[in-house]
């Protein structure tokens, strides 16, 4: 798949943070910037699993740094290592 179809089909970008008005503000801004993302909001990382296998294979994280996880390190690592496609 070339780069460019890779960046032109719809990407599922899952926003993890604890805070439900910075989760809707970061998604608010990416569906500014680029309307045809689907994007999905958990608030931990359980919320995160179940999430994942109802509206599939994330493209993308974006994790706020203080979500309820050992550390955050542990959990990026933990995501690469499930989906290491994602960005």
């Amino acid at each position: 798949m070339s780069n460019s179809s890779y960046f032109h089909k719809k990407m599922t970008i899952y926003i993890i943070d604890k805070h439900p008005l910075m989760r809707q503000s970061i998604s608010n801004a990416i569906k500014q910037i680029e309307a045809s993302k689907r994007i999905v909001e958990a608030n931990d990382y359980l919320q995160l699993e179940m999430l994942i296998s109802i509206n599939g294979t994330p493209e993308a994280f974006i994790i706020d740094p203080t979500v309820d996880y050992a550390s955050t390190t542990s959990l990026i690592k933990q995501l690469k290592k499930l989906y290491p496609l994602a960005m």
